[in-house]
């Protein structure tokens, strides 16, 4: 999946232009950001989505040699173009790259071969990227994100545009999958025991915000798109019956009749009906109607957190 030419606003003001590549690499898939940020505004040239699976069969925290091919061949198709745009390179790793025990081997790949860093963030980083990437985008006085990735799920309250608390719990798609397979009644009970850990003050919040591939797959397979846009999708809205109607067709089709509907990355089918789960149960155990799509996921909070960095060490110099 490619898209590209959308501005993100930012609140500091480097006034030369720089640039930046940024890697989310997540459970289930590598989200690749190219941006310029010219004054003021993270402006974004080309973006880039991939499944590297890196979670799937993962078993006693050991990633699988067919994660580790995939996740190689799309390090090797992307860091070129990525080193022919600029020289500051971010490459990051969230739940799968915490959990592994045999994390090194990409550590090492990348620095052998790339001489670039694996920064793996921990899950309150996670949650902070995730604030940073959307405290500007949406125009609520206080709203609570949640990003549903492969092995967890971030909730980060937003209020005033600043990060307030977040909290990460283990409720991960491609978790959930190698545990539980395709025991729905299983899957479910785990979901809600998870959700339980949701702190109450996060509960009286009346606007939220989905962020991550099941969200953005649906609302683009809502919109008919067959070419994914960005530009459609992000702040769109999906109602409860929106979620609890693709839950139920789902269950009806085939993968291969699920990945015809989002041709854009077809393979996120064979999970996509746990994924809704879990955005269903949100919303259920936060008493919520509809949920605003967000676009914007950690790797825009990355690109964030390195030029606010950056005018803090330049200002110091």
């Amino acid at each position: 999946m490619t898209v590209s030419s959308f501005i993100f606003k930012k609140e500091n003001n480097l006034q030369n232009m720089q640039k930046i590549a940024v890697f989310d690499v997540g459970t289930n898939n590598i989200q690749i950001l190219l941006a310029e940020y010219v004054e003021g505004e993270l402006l974004t040239k080309s973006r880039y989505s991939e499944v590297s699976a890196l979670g799937k069969d993962m078993k006693n925290r050991l990633i699988a040699e067919d994660a580790f091919e995939r996740f190689f061949n799309i390090i090797d198709k992307y860091v070129p173009i990525c080193k022919a745009f600029t020289d500051n390179i971010k490459i990051v790793g969230t739940s799968c790259s915490r959990d592994a025990l045999n994390i090194d081997r990409i550590i090492n790949y990348l620095r052998d071969k790339y001489q670039l860093d694996y920064t793996i963030i921990d899950s309150d980083q996670e949650a902070t990227f995730n604030g940073l990437a959307n405290a500007y985008e949406f125009d609520f006085d206080k709203f609570l994100i949640f990003d549903i990735g492969g092995g967890s799920t971030e909730f980060t309250l937003i209020e005033d545009r600043k990060v307030k608390k977040f909290i990460s719990v283990d409720l991960g798609i491609r978790r959930l999958n190698n545990k539980f397979g395709d025991d729905e009644q299983a899957i479910k009970i785990e979901i809600k025991r998870l959700l339980d850990l949701v702190p109450d003050e996060f509960h009286n919040v009346r606007s939220l915000v989905g962020v991550g591939g099941t969200v953005t797959s649906i609302s683009a397979v809502k919109q008919g798109i067959r070419v994914y846009s960005s530009e459609k999708v992000h702040k769109s809205q999906l109602s409860k019956e929106d979620i609890s109607r693709y839950i139920e067709a789902f269950k009806k089709m085939s993968f291969a009749e699920i990945s015809e509907k989002m041709p854009f990355e077809p393979q996120r089918a064979e999970i996509i009906g746990i994924g809704l789960q879990i955005i269903y149960q949100i919303m259920t155990k936060l008493s919520a109607d509809t949920i605003n799509a967000s676009d914007h996921g950690l790797m825009y909070g990355a690109a964030v957190d390195f030029f606010n960095s950056k005018e803090v060490n330049e200002k110091d110099e």
